[in-house]
């Protein structure tokens, strides 16, 4: 009962700035927003806030104000959440909720509630951290450009990479010469990267050495990391690191 009345009001608050009832004042909550880890993210994803009114003991919410803009530069990330200052109480409690999406995907979020008060002109700062493995899939994944050997003059050359599909959790990729595809089994720091089949071109020697040299080494995968920069490591059975990946953004 009480959530559905301050439903209500909020609505009212609503109306009152659309001018039906009258002028009202509009604020803002103002932060910035970083990620624990230097992930690379999608062209497409969204940082989505929502600005949170706990009613009662905190177990019902009402939605005060929510912004979604899309992410154009890197980390940190500067935002601005509206809301109605007719729609804020002095007596009541307000959290904010944060995350990165790429379309129904939920890549980053704070892992807590975070107690805020609209008003104050102090700048908010809001930590995201990874939802389990999800930023390492969807992206292509391409090895490190001093890893690979030099492309002998006119050779065909593709870029040694990988990608990790979200939904049918296929494997795909390229070596030097030839396309590969297959499966992978990701849960949390571990990853096993299994290429099955793929094409049967017939390079330069080293090219195809150098190729035979990388689809090995997926083999040998067993868990995955980021360094400072954002590359992702890729680690044997041993902790040795295999292969050095670097992101493309979509």
């Amino acid at each position: 009962m009480a959530c559905a009345a301050r439903l209500f009001q909020v609505a009212l608050a609503s109306t009152t700035l659309l001018g039906v009832v009258g002028p009202v004042m509009a604020g803002e909550l103002n932060g910035t927003a970083a990620l624990s880890q230097p992930f690379p993210l999608p062209s497409d994803a969204v940082l989505d806030l929502q600005l949170i009114e706990l009613v009662g003991a905190g177990d019902s919410t009402v939605l005060v104000g929510r912004t979604r803009t899309p992410v154009r530069s890197r980390a940190p990330f500067t935002f601005s959440v509206p809301y109605l200052d007719a729609a804020i109480r002095p007596d009541s409690r307000y959290s904010l909720r944060a995350g990165i999406r790429q379309a129904n995907r939920l890549l980053f979020s704070t892992t807590a509630a975070m107690a805020v008060i609209p008003g104050r002109p102090a700048p908010v700062r809001v930590l995201l951290e990874p939802v389990g493995d999800a930023p390492l899939r969807g992206l292509p994944w391409l090895r490190a450009p001093a890893a690979s050997v030099p492309t002998p003059l006119g050779a065909p050359r593709q870029e040694q990479q990988f990608r990790l599909d979200p939904l049918t959790r296929e494997l795909t990729g390229s070596g030097d010469c030839n396309r590969f595809i297959g499966t992978y089994a990701l849960q949390g720091e571990n990853l096993r990267l299994e290429p099955a089949g793929g094409t049967r071109l017939d390079c330069e020697p080293a090219v195809n050495a150098d190729e035979a040299r990388f689809l090995a080494d997926l083999l040998e995968v067993r868990r995955w990391r980021l360094d400072r920069q954002g590359r992702l490591e890729l680690l044997d059975e041993s902790g040795d690191v295999r292969l050095l990946m670097e992101a493309r953004p979509l």
